[in-house]
């Protein structure tokens, strides 16, 4: 029997990510070998009271079109669902309009990558684009070092691969970040921390003592006598 709801760990739908909740639904439904049908009968029971009246008011509910209420929820509460929000192109150009430094380079291309192989795959994004707004999310240094050294033309017919250029970037953000960790190493070497501690000793003078000599003068002595 498909767990009841309100039993602890059941996800309850209340207007926020409808995708992981409609995922999660048909997996429970799955799981239990819940017809289609059936799973329309079912989900109102899984949602706050007023969605679940507005679900049964849905004419695709009415007519027990599983697929196409399925739609229907995720167009109704698009707004309020951070995982669709993220799957779009506006959330895309968002992203890369977003200052990076390299530490968080790496972060930017695991993100970019998901979404936009999604946005790809839906026919929402073409190919250049994918490449064009990548790269337009990258540091001048490291765009500097793809059209240089990789002998790519951003401007030539051939619209380079996105998957080349990804690995391309993870190689040089790894070897930047590489480089960092070894100049930071250098600077708490015990060598360097000993010629730092060098240049800031005062450099000590050795002082001369002089001895001057002194000479009495009696006044008002005689001068020995004459022969």
């Amino acid at each position: 029997m498909i767990p009841l709801p309100g039993t602890p760990d059941t996800l309850y739908f209340e207007e926020v990510n409808i995708s992981e909740f409609i995922e999660y639904f048909e997996n429970i439904c799955d799981d239990y070998q819940v017809r289609d049908e059936n799973k329309i009968k079912r989900v109102p029971r899984y949602c706050t009271q007023v969605i679940s009246q507005f679900v049964k008011g849905i004419k695709k509910y009415q007519d027990e079109d599983w697929g196409k209420l399925k739609k229907e929820l995720k167009k109704e509460y698009r707004v309020d669902t951070i995982t669709q929000q993220m799957n779009t192109r506006q959330f895309l150009e968002v992203l890369i309009d977003k200052p990076r430094g390299v530490k968080e380079a790496a972060n930017y291309c695991r993100q970019y990558a998901t979404i936009s192989r999604k946005l790809k795959t839906a026919g929402k994004l073409d190919k250049y684009t994918q490449y064009q707004l990548f790269v337009r999310g990258l540091s001048d240094e490291i765009r500097k070092e793809i059209f240089l050294h990789h002998h790519i033309d951003p401007d030539g017919e051939t619209v380079p691969q996105f998957e080349k250029i990804l690995e391309m970037t993870t190689n040089i953000i790894l070897s930047e970040r590489r480089m960092q960790e070894f100049i930071k190493k250098r600077k708490n070497d015990k060598i360097s921390e000993l010629v730092n501690k060098y240049d800031r000793k005062p450099l000590a003078v050795k002082k001369e003592k002089y001895i001057v000599p002194v000479v009495k003068i009696i006044i008002g002595a005689s001068s020995a006598p004459s022969n």
